[in-house]
């Protein structure tokens, strides 16, 4: 075995001292090259977390999201028997604003998993529920502000308590916004639509109708009223080509 290793060192030497410097130059940049780039790969693959976008989805549910994030070239990966979508999480918050103004998804959850695989030993079911309920008004205060003419958000949201029993019904959560606009700004028809969509999907178990939204100037923020408006617009503009 000794002898092998002297024999592959003598065969090294011989070889390595038949190079010219503009060899040895090569050489050695090459395997400089080929670390840089290993320990580029490695850093780019290891910064880059992905955490949930929305859970519980529907098949054809899954199937939107995914055409949307690929058509933005939008890495994701699924989990959960693909009811789950992950992706990286410094685009979740804009991801979640873009997709409830297309009312995407129907159904599904944003996942709050994050905020309970970091919480500390020793905290109380009650301190946990309110420290969640803290930060789910929070996270959804910073997605609100991030909305076309929307400066800063004020969530309150509150949550009912769970049944004792389980033949008992579950109760439905509600939720008071208060909305600090842009002096002037005119929003679109579909933006309330998908304000609405989007609170109700960012908190368990909250329809749309349990939902309060105003503005600085106590100025209410109806979908109803949105949606009357929107079609005695389509009514008179109908009436108006008829007269054409």
């Amino acid at each position: 075995m000794k002898e092998k290793l002297l024999k592959w060192k003598e065969t090294l030497t011989s070889w390595w001292t038949q190079r010219t410097k503009s060899q040895k130059f090569i050489f050695f940049g090459s395997i400089f090259f080929v670390i840089i780039l290993v320990a580029g790969l490695i850093l780019f693959t290891s910064g880059k977390t992905f955490v949930p976008l929305y859970n519980n989805l529907s098949i054809q549910e899954v199937g939107q999201i995914k055409t949307e994030l690929d058509a933005r070239g939008i890495e994701y990966e699924l989990q959960d028997g693909g009811t789950t979508i992950l992706v990286p999480e410094a685009q979740v918050d804009s991801l979640l604003v873009d997709l409830a103004g297309q009312g995407i998804p129907d159904s599904g959850d944003i996942d709050y998993s994050f905020f309970s695989e970091n919480a500390s030993w020793g905290v109380t079911e009650n301190e946990f529920n309110m420290m969640k309920l803290d930060a789910m008004q929070t996270e959804l205060s910073n997605m609100i502000g991030k909305i076309d003419g929307i400066e800063d958000a004020k969530v309150m949201i509150n949550m009912p308590e769970e049944p004792v029993f389980v033949d008992e019904n579950s109760q439905t959560a509600s939720a008071s916004i208060v909305l600090q606009t842009k002096p002037g700004y005119d929003f679109k028809n579909n933006q309330i639509e998908s304000l609405y969509h989007l609170v109700s999907k960012a908190v368990p178990n909250l329809p749309a109708e349990n939902i309060v939204i105003m503005d600085q100037y106590s100025n209410y923020f109806d979908r109803d009223a949105q949606a009357t408006q929107d079609l005695k617009i389509h009514i008179h503009t109908s009436n108006l080509l008829k007269r054409i």
